[in-house]
């Protein structure tokens, strides 16, 4: 089944879908890895709720601030693996 299909279908049964891109990406409550194909590529991700920050685990670029999308310009075969710090709720 293609991707953008499974994307329609996740999307129509209520289930959140990160992105219409067809790069390897995964994601947790904490954290995400994105890795791109052969051509380049921009890439929207959009988290379940505004992230406080989303930071880069290798080189501590900030890409996004108190927001809950995220775009990103991907080169051929790069790969990308972030922190996604949400905010605390106090009990």
């Amino acid at each position: 089944m293609p991707p953008a299909m499974i994307r329609a279908l996740a999307g129509r049964a209520g289930i959140h879908v990160y992105s219409d891109s067809d790069c390897f990406l995964e994601v947790n409550s904490r954290y995400l890895s994105l890795h791109n194909e052969a051509e380049r590529r921009r890439v929207a991700i959009r988290l379940p709720r505004p992230a406080r920050r989303v930071v880069d685990l290798f080189d501590g670029t900030v890409y996004v601030e108190n927001r809950n999308e995220l775009v990103m310009d991907l080169e051929p075969y790069a790969t990308v693996v972030a922190e996604i710090e949400y905010e605390t709720t106090a009990l």
